[in-house]
């Protein structure tokens, strides 16, 4: 029996929304409707009434009576199988739930089908009801064994269990099992590799109490014996040797040897590094250690070609790449990047037209990074990059009006890991040389930066490629005035702040809601903000000038694929004219004709700003196979003074298709920017390109 229709909801949305809609339709209704067996029954939903010391979401995991997913959260049987109603398996649930309840301490709890209520052609909903009762609750919590220990190690073992196991808490088993774990690594952390702890509980239930008990036995201190490396084959072992940062004596600690592999892991060279320490004999105050390794591939080259299409651009390029990760021994990692292209304009969304002129393009990147430079853990890092691209913008008319940057970048920098902080230290120089690809330069002139860039992360996701559940904290620093054409004095340098927060959270175990968030602030010294009027007079705009293109690179900009997904990249900000950008017209010229009319194309170059903020909100589910979906919003301001306008939100909504890559997803994502959600009336000029956008890239945007 066949049950695929499309929803209602389609038929009422109105515009890009039906057409995309449709267009998703068309795509998977051909192969991607289900059956009902014939005599089953399809589950339309569960829901758990009485369940408030457990979260319901986690009742529902560890049940198999699921919901029929629902394709883009509409359409039941479409694409996804339907979850068949049993009530064999739902029996089996409620022991499930039952036993769920007593691991955290409600031993007295009971589940029961409330009711299954049979609906039309075949459909079910069913209502788990669960009475908790009285829960189990710590009352003592015994720690046997620790005075032969000193008074800070036997703390540090006190403070695994505080944490986890409290006086009149419920009983949870979990945290039971947890805190025998913690006591046992506060131990090995401090050097007693053969801690041994064994925990027993007794439970009242009469009573409604439980009693923990941890008998512990730390054994003699012990200190790091030989080290072995194997499986380096032809690799040279001293660079391994200094990142372990391991030696021959010093105390036995857990974490450090955990802390060990990942900096072996951090060379790049091995697929796999194990530390095995030899704890056969407990007697012993030498520990031996192993070290295991397993290498992977030293060189590699990549080619591949790409095509980007948006708003803005259409570009073909090819994409090529070459490293070494052992250059001239040392485990020294030397990389060539290589991205070579054409822009083809003035081909772009959403009339895409012949291409009339063709814009060579190009991005060279070079980098040399040595391990262990200053400590074992310090990494020193060379990189170099030249570049050669056109700056367009969306109203761009006049092929004769393209002009672009060759760009030369060069920095020298440490960076280093340190558990789940990252850090990085870096000096960066920059000279831009603006040209034009027709025609005659205007008043442009080079653009040199010389600044220094601080960037921290702290990262607790479950997952750095795919992400489904943690929390991701980053900063970025960057102090300008060290020469070039950004200055300022002694305590006043020019300097620029970005923080961001992303966070996961698993809805179930294959859908993830994730959240992002930016704030940004620049603090320019001797220039302003680029969306002041042009100047009166030469020398006045001569200035000006010089401070659109220092925005240009210095500034914030929002809108793209990584950022406000219903703008194209940098079409959130303020725009205005740039006549170096447009050199058909004198300065006195674009004055005249932007005060009269600020919409004219010529008058809407993004000029960047001092103050960014940007939102986004998304939730990831898997469709087949390999192949993902997303819904999203993404919202976003940049504005010429430092304020944050959330009054001017940019909202734009949309999908997207994730197809699933050893590096990550290919995306395609369709953002659509919301009516009455974007900025007070009056405010900006207006759009005069599509309400919308389409992004095409590799990775999540967030």
């Amino acid at each position: 029996m066949q049950k695929c229709a499309p929803s209602t909801s389609v038929a009422r949305c109105a515009g890009p929304c039906a057409l995309v809609g449709w267009a998703v339709l068309a795509l998977v209704l051909p192969g991607g409707c289900a059956s009902l067996p014939p005599g089953r029954q399809a589950v339309d939903r569960v829901d758990v009434v009485g369940a408030s010391a457990v979260a319901e979401s986690d009742v529902k995991e560890k049940i198999s009576t699921a919901s029929s997913p629902r394709f883009l959260g509409l359409w039941q049987g479409l694409v996804f199988d339907y979850e068949l109603f049993d009530p064999y398996v739902l029996e089996r649930d409620l022991q499930r739930v039952e036993r769920l309840y007593r691991a955290r301490g409600y031993y007295e709890a009971h589940a029961r089908a409330g009711r299954v209520e049979r609906r039309a052609n075949d459909h079910v909903a069913v209502t788990i009801v669960v009475d908790e009762g009285i829960p189990v609750r710590v009352r003592e919590v015994r720690l046997d064994g620790l005075t032969a220990v000193p008074i800070d190690d036997a703390a540090a073992a006190l403070a695994a269990v505080r944490g986890r196991l409290r006086y009149g808490e419920p009983f949870d088993e979990d945290d039971f099992v947890a805190a025998e774990a913690g006591i046992r690594a506060a131990l090995t952390d401090r050097g007693y590799a053969f801690a041994q702890v064994s925990g027993e509980a007794t439970v009242d239930l009469p009573a409604h109490v439980a009693d923990a008990r941890f008998a512990i036995a730390a054994g003699q201190l012990a200190r790091l014996g030989p080290i072995t490396i194997t499986g380096l084959g032809d690799l040279p072992e001293a660079p391994v040797r200094r990142a372990l940062d391991l030696s021959e004596g010093e105390l036995y600690s857990s974490s450090k040897l955990e802390s060990a592999r990942h900096a072996a892991l951090a060379l790049g060279v091995f697929g796999t590094v194990e530390i095995q320490p030899d704890l056969r004999n407990p007697a012993s105050p030498v520990v031996p250690l192993t070290v295991s390794v397993v290498p992977t591939k030293l060189r590699a080259v990549k080619l591949g070609f790409g095509v980007e299409l948006d708003s803005i651009r259409t570009d073909v390029h090819l994409d090529a790449g070459w490293e070494d990760r052992n250059f001239l021994g040392g485990m020294r990692r030397l990389s060539f990047d290589l991205k070579p292209g054409v822009v083809l304009w003035p081909t772009r969304l959403p009339k895409p037209e012949k291409p009339t002129r063709v814009l060579p393009e190009n991005k060279a990147r070079g980098e040399l990074r040595q391990p262990g430079l200053i400590e074992p853990r310090t990494a020193g890092i060379l990189r170099g990059e030249f570049n050669i691209y056109p700056v367009l913008f969306r109203e761009q008319t006049n092929p004769d009006e393209i002009q672009g940057y060759r760009e030369v970048k060069g920095g020298a920098g440490f960076d280093r890991t340190l558990g789940s902080l990252y850090a990085s230290l870096f000096y960066n120089y920059q000279i831009s040389f603006p040209f034009s690809y027709f025609g005659d330069l205007q008043t442009a002139s080079k653009v040199v930066l010389s600044y220094v860039e601080l960037t921290t992360t702290l990262d607790f996701r479950d997952d750095v490629i795919r992400p489904h559940k943690g929390l991701l904290l980053g900063n970025v620093f960057q102090l300008a005035g060290l020469g070039g054409n950004v200055r300022g004095s002694l305590f006043a340098k020019d300097f620029k702040v970005q923080p961001e927060a992303r966070g996961y959270i698993p809805i179930s175990r294959t859908v993830t809601f994730a959240l992002r968030s930016t704030i940004g602030l620049l603090f320019p010294q001797n220039y302003t903000p680029a969306s002041r009027p042009p100047g009166a007079g030469a020398e006045a705009e001569t200035e000006r000038l010089g401070d659109v293109q220092l925005v240009y690179f210095r500034g914030f900009f929002s809108g793209g694929p990584n950022s406000n997904r219903g703008y194209a990249y940098r079409g959130v900000g303020p725009r205005g004219p740039v006549d170096f950008f447009i050199p058909a017209y004198a300065a006195a010229q674009v004055a005249a004709n932007c005060s009269a009319n600020p919409t004219l194309p010529d008058c809407q170059f993004p000029l960047g700003g001092i103050s960014l903020w940007e939102a986004s909100a998304e939730v990831r589910f898997p469709i087949l196979g390999g192949l993902g979906g997303v819904t999203f919003c993404d919202a976003s301001d940049v504005s010429d003074r430092r304020e944050v306008r959330l009054s001017h939100p940019h909202l734009s909504c949309g999908g997207g298709l994730h197809y699933g890559t050893p590096v990550g997803p290919l995306r395609f994502d369709f953002g659509y920017q919301i009516p009455g959600a974007q900025a007070p009336p009056g405010s900006e000029p207006a759009e005069n390109g599509a309400p919308y956008a389409v992004s095409i890239g590799i990775g999540e945007a967030f």
